[in-house]
C-alpha cells in the first residue's frame, strides 16, 4: 500500500478504482483532486513511487508494473508497462522502490524480488531477479511486502522478517537482460528474446537462440552447428526471443543481485513475524510488523549481519499505543511514523535512541478524521499524509508537535461521480 509526496503533489494509488489520484497538498488545509488516470486492468494497486516526470505503480492482481507520465498534474498518461512471465518475478507484486534507471520490486506471490531497467519509462525491462525457493535456500523473501534501497543495498520486509540484498554490476552474460548494445555479441549456450533482435555486423550462438517474431542481420547468422544464412533469413524454428536489443556500440553492464543478510522473526525476539513495510535511514533499518503489532529497529551497518536492537509492541492492553495490525512505517529525523489499520490511525515514535524506541503521540479515528483502516504513510516537512482504504480516504495529519499530531484536512471518495479516485485507497 503506498501514497507518495513530491512538492505539492501527494500520488495515491488506488485498488478498487484501479487508478492513480493526484491531489494538490500545496495549501495542507485544503487538498485538491487533480487528475487520474485508471492504472490496470484489475484491482489491488499496491504501491507508487515517483521519480523525476514518472510515477511507477505496481499492482498486485495484474502481477506487473505501469509507467505513467504525470509532468501535466491534470492529465496523468499511461505509458510503458511490464507484466510477469516466467522470466520475472512480479507475480503479486507489492512494493516499488525506484532509484536512477532501475526500479525494485518486491513480490508477494512470487517470494521475489524483480529489479527492471526504467532507462526508457516507454520500455521498462527485467534485468534480474532472486526468488525463495524454500526453507534451507538461505533467503527470507517468503510473502515479500515491502523494499527500500540505500546506496548498494536493497532491504525487503517480508513474512519472514528482513531480507539485505546486494547490488552490483555485471557483464550482460549469465544474467537475463532487457536491453543490451554491442557490436557483436557471442553466446555459448541459450539466448532467448521476446521481441525484435537487430545486429548490424554479426550474432554468433553456441547452442540455440529462440526469437518470437524476427531476427534482423546485418551479414551473418551463424551458429557453431554449421548453418550460415544471409540478411533476413531465420535458419531453424529454435531460435527464439523477448525484447528489443539494438546491438550496434559497446558491452554494458547491468545490475546483479545477490542475498548478503537476514534477519527473521523467532518467536519472541524480534518484532518482525509478517512485516509489512521497511524504511532505512543511515545506519538503521525500520520495520513495522502486522502480525506483531510491533515495530523494530535493526542495524544494518553490517548488512550481512543485520542485528535487531529496539523494539516497541502494543499490547492491546494499556491503550497507549496505536500499533495493532501495523502497517506502513515513514521515518523523518528523529521520529517514525507508523499506521495501523486496526487501531484505525498513526502511531508517532521518538527513535532518537534505537535501542529504546518510545510511542510520544497518536491519532486515531474520531468519525471526523479519514483513517478507518489506515494504511500507508508519507511524510513531507510537518505532516504527515496517509490513505485509508476502508475509509477511501486520504488524511493530512500535523505533525508539528510530534507529541500531540491533529488532523488538518482530508479527502473521500463518495462515489462513482464525485471525480475522486481513492476508493480503496492502498
Amino acid at each position: 500500500s503506498s501514497v507518495f509526496v513530491k512538492g505539492e503533489y501527494a500520488y495515491v494509488a488506488s485498488e478498487e478504482d484501479q487508478g492513480l489520484q493526484i491531489i494538490d497538498i500545496s495549501n495542507p488545509a485544503s487538498p485538491t483532486g487533480m487528475g487520474q488516470v485508471e492504472v490496470m486492468g484489475t484491482t489491488s494497486l499496491t504501491s507508487v513511487f515517483v521519480q523525476g516526470n514518472y510515477a511507477y505503480i505496481v499492482s498486485e492482481s495484474d502481477d506487473g508494473l505501469q509507467v505513467i507520465d504525470i509532468s501535466v498534474a491534470t492529465n496523468p498518461i499511461k505509458e510503458g508497462s511490464l507484466a510477469d512471465t516466467d522470466a520475472l518475478a512480479l507475480e503479486g507484486a507489492s512494493s516499488i522502490f525506484v532509484q536512477g534507471n532501475y526500479a525494485y520490486i518486491a513480490s508477494y506471490a512470487e517470494d521475489g524480488f524483480q529489479v527492471i531497467g526504467i532507462s526508457n519509462p516507454t520500455h521498462p525491462t527485467g534485468v534480474a531477479s532472486l526468488r525463495d525457493e524454500g526453507s534451507d535456500d538461505g533467503l527470507a523473501l517468503r510473502g515479500a511486502t515491502s523494499v527500500f534501497v540505500q546506496g548498494s543495498y536493497a532491504y525487503v520486509a517480508s513474512d519472514e522478517g528482513l531480507q539485505v540484498i546486494a547490488l552490483g554490476d555485471n557483464n550482460v552474460y549469465g544474467l537475463d537482460v532487457g536491453a543490451l548494445e554491442a557490436s557483436s555479441v557471442q553466446r555459448d549456450n541459450h539466448a532467448q528474446f521476446n521481441n525484435y533482435v537487430d545486429v548490424q555486423v554479426g550474432l554468433s550462438v553456441g547452442s540455440s537462440a529462440k526469437i518470437d517474431r524476427s531476427l534482423s542481420v546485418g551479414k551473418n547468422l551463424i551458429d557453431t552447428d554449421g548453418d550460415i544464412g544471409t540478411a533476413g533469413q531465420l535458419l531453424s524454428s529454435t531460435r527464439s526471443g523477448t525484447h528489443w536489443f539494438d546491438l550496434t556500440n559497446s558491452l554494458v553492464t547491468v545490475p546483479s543481485i545477490e542475498a548478503a543478510g537476514e534477519l527473521t522473526d523467532d518467536g519472541g525476539s524480534f518484532e518482525l513475524e509478517r512485516a509489512t513495510s521497511v524504511f532505512v535511514q543511515g545506519k538503521y533499518a525500520y520495520v513495522a510488523s502486522e502480525a506483531d503489532d510491533g515495530f523494530q529497529v535493526i542495524d544494518i551497518s553490517d548488512p550481512i549481519n543485520p542485528t535487531g536492537v529496539g523494539s516497541l509492541t502494543d499490547d492491546g492492553i494499556s491503550g497507549s499505543l496505536a500499533l495493532a495490525g501495523a502497517q506502513s512505517v515513514f521515518v523523518q529525523g528523529n521520529y517514525a511514523y507508523v499506521t495501523s489499520k486496526v487501531d484505525n490511525g498513526l502511531q508517532v515514535i521518538d527513535i532518537s535512541d534505537p535501542y529504546n524506541p518510545t510511542g510520544v503521540g497518536s491519532l486515531t479515528d474520531d468519525g471526523s478524521l479519514a483513517l478507518f483502516g489506515a494504511q500507508s504513510v508519507f511524510v513531507q516537512g510537518n505532516y504527515a499524509y496517509v490513505t485509508a482504504n476502508l475509509e477511501r480516504g486520504f488524511q493530512v495529519i500535523d505533525i508539528s508537535n510530534p507529541s500531540d499530531p491533529r488532523g488538518v484536512a482530508s479527502l473521500r471518495d463518495e462515489g462513482s461521480d464525485d471525480a475522486l479516485a481513492l476508493e480503496g485507497a492502498a
